[in-house]
């Protein structure tokens, strides 16, 4: 099977002639388009889905995962549902501050804290990198960039509509994978982002009572 090579192949080539990580996009949405629920964690995807981001989360060296999903859904964002290593964590911080409870910290081997008051560590598995933001939002383009310096070569990003709609808008990324769930889920608020133009033809297969949507750009 070439697949696994051919996997392993692309990242290479972004870092070697992009320099910057290899960046996989992934959300679940509602039939209407929804993504989540204000302040309150929602899960829309079945389990078959669960364990296709399992897997994938295993596949990468980092997930990265924004303020308010840290604050909401508190996640261990974990490989439990797959065989494999737990990846490595990166967490935007606008305050520099962090809960006083984090799940994650119990499996990641190492958490990147993006923030912009303060660098330092690793100690206790935190390791702290200052980098400027604008807005509560740091430039993606500035934070790929950050982030190969330190070693990290793929990243699978799990964060919220407001994340994913920065990097989409900044054409920085590989891959992009939408689970579509069929139902509507009446309590979900926050719209999913909308897909970019551009994009070749969706891969479609089903994952259970979901619809997986994946694209692969061009390298």
């Amino acid at each position: 099977d070439p697949e696994p090579f051919r996997w392993l192949l692309r990242p290479f080539l972004v870092n070697q002639l992009k320099q910057r990580p290899y960046i996989h996009l992934k959300w679940a949405q509602t039939a209407h388009g929804y993504m989540g629920q204000k302040g309150h964690t929602l899960q829309i995807s079945g389990p078959e889905a669960q364990r296709w981001t399992h897997a994938r989360r295993a596949r990468h060296q980092a997930i990265l995962v924004g303020w308010q999903t840290l604050l909401t859904d508190n996640p261990r964002l974990n490989v439990r549902h797959h065989p494999g290593p737990d990846p490595e964590v990166i967490l935007l911080s606008p305050q520099g501050a962090l809960p006083p409870r984090l799940a994650l910290r119990e499996t990641a081997p190492l958490v990147y804290v993006i923030n912009p008051t303060h660098g330092g560590g690793p100690e206790g598995g935190l390791l702290f990198v200052k980098m400027s933001f604008t807005d509560g939002a740091v430039p993606i383009d500035a934070l790929w960039h950050t982030l190969l310096q330190r070693g990290v070569s793929s990243i699978f990003v799990e964060g919220g509509a407001q994340l994913h709609r920065s990097i989409l808008s900044s054409g920085l990324f590989d891959e992009l994978s939408v689970v579509h769930s069929p139902h509507t889920l009446p309590d979900a608020d926050i719209p999913a982002p909308p897909l970019p133009a551009g994009l070749p033809p969706a891969q479609v297969s089903t994952l259970g009572a979901d619809q997986l949507w994946h694209w692969e750009l061009p390298l």
